[in-house]
Formats: C-alpha cells, structure tokens, sequence
C-alpha cells in the first residue's frame, strides 16, 4: 500500500476518516502527478456498529448513526468522484462499493466464560479469551488427562452453548489455526455474549449494562448477520440490478476483477455477478 495507518485510532470521528482518506487521495494527486494513479482507497465507518453493541440493533441510536453514516457515505462519493475526475483518461472507470462485515442483534444475556466453566478449579492447566459471541479454552502444559473432558462435561449442561475442538471445526469457517485458536472454541447462541463483567455464571445484559447487540452468529441460524453490498459505476451505470444473495467472501474476488488482477491464492475465486 502506498499510504495506510499503523493502527487504529478509536477516538477519530468517522467524519475525520473518511477525510483522512480523501486527504490522502489529494496528497497523491498533487506530490505524485508522475506516477501511476492510485487504484483502490478503503475505509471504514464505525458509527453504526459501537452504537449497534451498546444500545441494541433495534434503539434509535444505531438508527441516527446509519442516517449519519449514508450522509457521510454521499460526501466521500462526491469527493472521491471529483478527484477521480482530475485525472481520469478515456479508459479509466470510477466505481463505489459500500458494504458491511456483519450484521448486528439483539443480546438479552450476558455469559462469564470463566464461571461457564469453573476455570478457578482448573488453576493454570488453563487459560481463557472471551470475546463477543465466541470464547477459546487454550490447555496449557499443566493440563491433565481429564481437564479437557471435564469442561467438556460441564459445558454439556447448558442449552445455549456449543463447544467444538479446534481440529473439528466446520472447514467452512476457515478457523481452526494452530495456535491462535483455543483447544475448545466456546460458541454461544444469538442472544447471547461474553462478559467479563458477570458476577455469575450468566445476567440479563441490561441489568450489568451491556452490550444489547452482538455479531459474530452463523448466518445460516441468525438472519440478523446478513449484511448489503451497493456497488455504482461511472461511465456504466449498471442500473438498479439486484445482486441477490451473495457472499461476503465473494469480496475479494469482486474488487481483484475490478482491478484486473488475480485473487489471493488462498481466497475464494468466484466474484460477485455484476451485470453489464
């Protein structure tokens, strides 16, 4: 990449965002006018999702920040069409993609992994990361025989739990790394996510403050995660054609087409059909 950030910044506004990217575009333009046009500028806006986890997917706050975010997404167009148009040349195209990553729903209950399943009586034999709709179970070298069948067994017990061992995760969801992931992956059903701020085993997440909204569900059990995808061209409008349903790991793909360049080796290779 010819410009990007070295981490993320939580306390820029999404307005200074998408400015930074723009910025940037210009700054090309003026100090590189000799060299090959930049190709592919991405962004991010966060409004939606932060108000979407602390007051619920179905609040009036996650509903301004979308009206916000679809203001915001007309000033990048209209920026990022104009400076396009000061060097484009007969064979370039302009063309403005917006999607999300993943949904957002309702959270009625919040669940404390390490209480979930008795982690003090386990001392170092292991350790926990709890995060969202998904905790790991990492057994250290001080882990016996029995450790991993006894919070096997106990996670057996509750209703809104499912707990698969790294080496049999769906392949689908491209998850199961060596080392990154826990030798158990705790998955919670929608409605449900990880706290560390529960006393208990579990609370009503209103009660302890939070958060009401969740992602990280399988979306073949929780529509909430399905998210959209908009893509408009310049000089081609392809015109108020439904895409239908489409997969996010179509992404990739989509935007290599665009360009003209191969997809990554490992990353699926079928793009989205746009019709011309």
């Amino acid at each position: 990449a010819e410009y990007f950030g070295s981490r993320f910044i939580p306390t820029l506004s999404d307005r200074e965002r998408v400015d930074a990217l723009l910025d940037a575009w210009r700054h090309d333009l003026e100090h590189r006018a000799n060299e090959p046009p930049l190709r592919l500028l991405m962004g991010y806006i966060v409004g939606p999702d932060a108000a979407g986890h602390q007051f619920g997917p179905d609040a009036q706050e996650p509903l301004e920040q979308t009206m916000a975010a679809d203001a915001l997404l007309r000033h990048l167009h209209d920026e990022a069409l104009a400076l396009w148009e000061r060097r484009r040349t007969p064979a370039d195209d302009f063309v403005f993609l917006v999607t999300t990553d993943h949904g957002m729903s309702p959270v009625h209950t919040l669940v404390n992994l390490e209480r979930l399943i008795d982690a003090d009586s386990h001392g170092p034999a292991i350790k926990t990361l709890a995060l969202g709709s998904i905790g790991q179970v990492f057994l250290t070298k001080d882990a016996g025989a029995e450790t991993r069948k006894e919070i096997e067994r106990r996670l057996a017990g509750y209703r809104f739990v499912r707990v698969y061992a790294r080496e049999a995760l769906p392949p689908e969801w491209g998850y199961a790394h060596p080392t990154r992931v826990g030798d158990l992956v705790v998955v919670l059903d929608p409605g449900y996510a990880f706290s560390h701020r529960v006393p208990g085993v579990t609370a009503d997440a209103a009660s302890v403050g939070g958060p009401l909204g969740m992602h990280g569900y399988h979306p073949a059990v929780n529509e909430d995660m399905h998210g959209a995808l908009f893509i408009w061209r310049a000089s081609r409008p392809w015109g108020g054609v439904d895409l239908g349903q489409v997969d996010a790991l179509q992404l990739h793909a989509t935007v290599a087409s665009l360009l003209g360049i191969e997809p990554a080796p490992d990353a699926r290779r079928d793009p989205v059909r746009l019709s011309e």
